[in-house]
């Protein structure tokens, strides 16, 4: 209990709400290489500059034009197939709303 005698959070963050403005500059401001997909579609939606600029692109709007098939290698460092990789990843996605990762 702090002094008011509230409950603390142990998570600093606890007390601060982000807006979707905040949500957007921390997206387009990120030196990570960011992208959303539909997963139900296997399809790209957007991706933050730092995308385009690893990929060539010059706008969100060409790089969505490509399929997350398109942007990979056939293979990745482990050896595994990248359309392989790409199926688990979206069904992760799908089952999970969320997958993260490194991908080359």
């Amino acid at each position: 209990m702090n002094m008011t005698g509230t409950e603390e959070s142990n998570e600093p963050w606890a007390s601060y709400s982000l807006s979707l403005d905040d949500y957007k500059v921390l997206f387009e401001s990120s030196m990570d290489a960011l992208v959303v997909f539909e997963p139900e579609y296997k399809r790209l939606v957007m991706c933050n500059p730092a995308s385009c600029k690893l990929f060539g692109f010059n706008s969100n709007k060409e790089f969505v034009r490509h399929s997350v098939y398109d942007l990979s290698a056939e293979y990745q460092p482990d050896g595994k197939l990248s359309a392989e990789v790409i199926d688990s990843v979206f069904n992760t996605i799908s089952k999970d709303n969320a997958a993260g990762g490194r991908w080359l």
